[in-house]
């Protein structure tokens, strides 16, 4: 899934999903033996902010519901740029969660993909009027 809305580095952010089995139907926390975060650059690979294979079982700011409703809070470190010569980039929540049914195993993913604007100030004014495409910075709507 990705977000529509464009993130700017440094800023807290709440991603959603829902946790279910294979089957769709949700699952709660007492259901789950793991949920965990792996968070990443897109394209480098690069693990952001020591989030490899974090448990976020309501914790390290994930919340999971009894409807299988999760919400993971980013903080600005989670949003910060990886790539400072880029102004925008695309970053990965991956979701892992496992459970266990009568001795039998399951793991499911979720991706979740947002895309980080680079707020540097000699970036921004690279963007303005270059004619390849839109772009938003701030409360400003425009094309780049």
């Amino acid at each position: 899934m990705r977000l529509r809305t464009t993130v700017r580095e440094g800023t807290s952010v709440i991603l959603n999903t829902t946790i279910t089995d294979l089957d769709g139907e949700p699952l709660a926390a007492a259901d789950l033996d793991s949920l965990t975060l792996d968070l990443y650059d897109e394209p480098t690979r690069t693990i952001i902010n020591d989030r490899d294979s974090q448990d976020v079982l309501n914790a390290n700011g994930g919340t999971l519901d009894v409807d299988g409703g999760f919400e993971l809070l980013l903080d600005p470190a989670d949003t910060e740029v990886v790539n400072a010569a880029l102004t925008r980039e695309w970053h990965v929540a991956l979701l892992t969660w496992v459970w266990t049914v009568s001795t039998v195993e399951y793991t499911s993913k979720a991706v979740i993909k947002y895309k980080v604007l680079n707020e540097d100030p000699t970036l921004v004014s690279s963007l303005v009027g270059c004619g390849c495409g839109p772009y938003w910075f701030g409360h400003s709507h425009g094309w780049c």
